[in-house]
């Protein structure tokens, strides 16, 4: 693409497009059920209908740039180094478990002192981890200005996004594409090997040759370490009096532990596909 001749504004724009495409399909996947349970008990409304589909079109936008702007820094930095693809690796996981415990604990910490219910966790989720969405909530509650405040600073944030990496776009792309130093080569043994063994090797090299795919691939795998690290410290039996559940009548309730592992370890599959 880089060869063609077309701006790097029109290419970071089209490599944009897809990201947010992909990403607004899982959105929608999950809004749209949403949005029609809502209208079933709380009754149609074309004003909550046009508030509900822009806040859906433009939700994944801060969360794609946050993201692409993290990348983009990990990228910068890495360009040069030799083994700058497990690199990235590392430096991607490192911020998603520093994400993850940070959210664990203010999520805690926030409602330490108080019974936790869905309307707390709500508050947590909206005013502390993600502020954006009160916009969304302002907007429901009367304050239309809210919604375009909320779509013209996703949208502003794109562009800006996409004026300022232009300029350093080549630079990093050549980074990133040249090759490594040349190192002797020296004739080795040939090996007879099995399909099964030679496939699996080479998707091992596959995993950690690309950052993208070793982050997702083991995003559910990290998620389950940091739970289980989680449960050294706290105490399950406060966290269920908290949440009003009677602890000598909630160890079925305990099993979901193993759908909670099961889930955490299916994640990546979809990535590992």
């Amino acid at each position: 693409i880089m060869s063609l001749p077309v701006s790097k504004r029109a290419v970071l724009a089209s490599r944009l497009l897809c990201d947010y495409l992909a990403n607004l399909a899982f959105t929608l996947a999950i809004t749209i059920p949403c949005i029609i349970v809502f209208f079933i008990m709380d009754h149609f409304s074309a004003a909550v209908l046009f508030v509900t589909l822009a806040a859906s079109l433009f939700a994944p936008v801060l969360p794609m740039m946050l993201a692409l702007i993290i990348n983009t820094i990990f990228a910068s930095f890495t360009a040069r180094f030799r083994y700058k693809n497990l690199l990235q690796s590392f430096l991607g996981i490192a911020a998603f478990v520093a994400l993850m415990v940070a959210n664990f604990s203010l999520s805690f910490s926030a409602n330490s002192e108080n019974a936790i219910d869905a309307n707390a966790i709500f508050r947590v989720l909206v005013g502390n981890i993600y502020p954006p969405a009160l916009l969304i909530e302002m907007t429901l509650d009367g304050e239309i200005w809210a919604i375009f405040l909320f779509v013209g600073a996703s949208a502003a944030i794109a562009a800006i996004f996409i004026l300022l990496l232009a300029r350093f776009y080549e630079k990093i792309h050549n980074a990133l594409a040249a090759k490594s130093a040349n190192v002797a080569y020296s004739a080795d043994k040939v090996r007879a090997s099995s399909a099964f063994k030679t496939l699996t090797k080479r998707e091992f090299k596959r995993l950690f040759s690309c950052p993208v795919y070793l982050l997702n691939g083991l995003s559910g795998t990290l998620l389950l370490l940091i739970a289980g690290v989680a449960l050294i410290f706290a105490d399950v039996q406060s966290l269920l009096t908290n949440l009003q559940i009677n602890f000598s009548q909630a160890k079925p309730f305990l099993y979901a532990g193993i759908g909670i592992a099961i889930f955490c370890i299916g994640s990546g599959c979809p990535s590992a596909s």
